[in-house]
């Protein structure tokens, strides 16, 4: 039990640190890896909307949206859990 909690502290670590440096590509597959392995991993849209909050304003905007990277973080969030209930039958009534 503290292996796992102090590998996901390792992980929010390099997690926001990589979206505090601009290193979206290091976001999105640790906050892959990290939502697929762990339960309830809401750290993966936080660090995406860190991102954006640090990164959103001198940038030309995609799609019109300020916010994008969190917006597809928030996507791939909510297919990898539904996936995750799929592939792991019992999660989702223990997860949410």
């Amino acid at each position: 039990m503290k292996n796992i909690l102090l590998l996901r502290i390792i992980l929010d670590i390099i997690l926001f640190v990589s979206a505090l440096l601009g290193a979206w590509w290091l976001v999105f597959l640790a906050g892959i890896f990290c939502v697929w392995y762990f339960k309830r991993f809401v750290e993966f849209p936080l660090a995406a909307f860190a991102f954006d909050v640090v990164y959103a304003a001198p940038r030309e905007r995609i799609f019109g949206l300020e916010l994008f990277y969190s917006l597809i973080a928030l996507v791939i969030f909510a297919i990898l859990i539904f996936l995750k209930s799929k592939v792991r039958k019992d999660l989702w009534q223990k997860s949410f």
